[in-house]
């Protein structure tokens, strides 16, 4: 089982070849240490996190008081984390980490202009957000296993996705996979389902300036879709395996077509208004006449 998830772990991190190599698969040590604590290595949490500061710094005339002493803070166990070397202590400084980022995210909701801005941030979030949890599932649950270490890993990957106290609180049984999920794709009342963040994204690209409001553009439209298929989506079929084998290859093939509708409305949102060789949406409306 933990093969399986240090195996996911360098897919979804997008770290390769980490620890599809047999040598480091026996040994992951070194390799673990180094998607938290190394920041020139790509994919790494320490990148991610030097990514994030570098970003912040960027527009600090826009942060207040309270936000520049999180992010203080969260500097300065950055670069104690990247002094670490003992997984224990790595682990210490991480649980830091998550709750300075929590109060960094908590302020940033509750002191943010609602102007596009905020719509951007908001598609960006909901469709990262998404997008993980589908790699999540495809790598850890594409393939079944004997009842216990099944059992075992559903456990892990509800509260990898902050829901197993949901899942205990909704379904008052034993863990399974349909039951998982359906929580986690399909129910649109749970904020960490797939379906909730599309419906999310679709909420704040509603929002942004468009060209023509009679009918759906190409970004909703690829919305629809991926949101048509979630919702048509049976359960029960996608926790089968494939006869014959271990493969639960309709939920691979479910979880493919999902990531790629939404990268898809990545690529869109990027050109319709982060490309500056394609015509731009003003998100300042003025009434100076042109000279």
């Amino acid at each position: 089982m933990l093969s399986t998830f240090l195996e996911a772990l360098t897919a979804i991190t997008l770290t390769f070849p980490g620890f599809t190599d047999k040598k480091t698969l026996k040994n992951p040590r070194k390799e673990l240490i180094a998607i938290i604590t190394d920041n020139q290595k790509v994919g790494s949490f320490s990148q991610s996190l030097q990514a994030f500061l570098r970003n912040g710094y960027a527009v600090r005339d826009r942060l207040g008081l309270d936000i520049w002493r999180i992010m203080d803070s969260v500097s300065e166990e950055w670069n104690a984390l990247r002094s670490q070397d003992h997984l224990n202590k790595i682990g210490h400084s991480l649980d830091n980490l998550i709750i300075k980022l929590m109060a960094f995210h908590g302020l940033s909701v509750d002191t943010m202009m609602r102007e596009p801005s905020w719509n951007l941030l908001s598609i960006g979030r909901f469709l990262e957000s998404s997008l993980k949890t589908c790699a999540i599932l495809n790598n850890i649950l594409s393939k079944k296993h004997d009842a216990d270490t099944e059992r075992a890993m559903l456990e892990y990957v509800l509260i990898i996705n902050e829901s197993l106290i949901t899942y205990r609180y909704k379904y008052r049984s034993t863990l399974d996979m349909a039951s998982v999920l359906t929580l986690l794709m399909l129910n649109e009342a749970n904020p960490r389902s797939v379906a909730f963040q599309i419906s999310q994204v679709d909420r704040q690209v509603a929002m942004l300036p468009q060209t023509n409001t009679q009918y759906l553009d190409p970004i909703r439209k690829k919305l629809l879709e991926a949101t048509t298929l979630v919702r048509l989506s049976d359960p029960n079929i996608l926790a089968a395996s494939s006869e014959g084998t271990n493969q639960r290859k309709d939920l691979v093939l479910f979880l493919d077509k999902i990531s790629l509708l939404l990268g898809e409305v990545s690529s869109m949102l990027i050109n319709q208004y982060f490309n500056h060789t394609e015509s731009q949406y003003g998100f300042v409306t003025t009434k100076i006449p042109e000279i």
